[in-house]
């Protein structure tokens, strides 16, 4: 986007100045200032942003963000003097209800996966070590009606001095 803007959007804004249509001047030097703070102030929200992703997770920190709605409100009746009205209030109770909520809950979910956590864990990888090490079999039923006859597909380098674990595939 960056680079279509500075290829292409340039031209214009010459065009138009040259021909008098839209005549373009750099803003004083206080508007600049105030225009590169709240570019600034940007850039340090969407980082921050980027950080709550990643240290609680994407549900958590999107509803945190819709706090600052009654915190606009607040600044806005402290600051400004703007009344809030009926319904105002009750949309500010409720997003700090279900932010409390959610929260709440994901840290409940957290212990419990704290708890369960070391398990499963363990589970899981020595799941993923067993499919990933050893031979792998086909097992062909319809020449044979016993066992069926096994042909060796595979075989994955492993380093255990037993014997790696036998998976098979049977084909109908």
């Amino acid at each position: 986007m960056g680079i279509s803007n500075i290829l292409f959007l340039w031209f214009p804004f010459l065009l138009l100045h040259w021909t008098g249509l839209e005549v373009f001047s750099f803003p004083e030097l206080s508007t600049f200032w105030s225009i590169l703070f709240v570019g600034l102030l940007g850039v340090v929200y969407n980082s921050l942003f980027m950080v709550s992703v990643a240290l609680v997770g994407p549900v958590v920190a999107a509803v945190g963000v819709m706090c600052t709605i009654p915190l606009v409100t607040l600044v806005d009746w402290v600051g400004f003097g703007v009344r809030l009205s009926f319904g105002g209030f009750v949309g500010c109770a409720m997003v700090c209800v279900a932010f409390v909520m959610l929260t709440r809950a994901s840290s409940g979910e957290a212990k419990e996966e704290g708890k369960d956590g070391e398990m499963e864990a363990s589970l899981r990888q020595e799941e993923e070590r067993t499919m990933s090490v050893g031979d792998f079999v086909l097992q062909d039923e319809s020449e044979s009606e016993d066992e069926g006859e096994v042909t060796k597909v595979g075989e994955l380098g492993h380093s255990s001095a037993s014997s790696p674990p036998t998976h098979t595939i049977k084909r109908s």
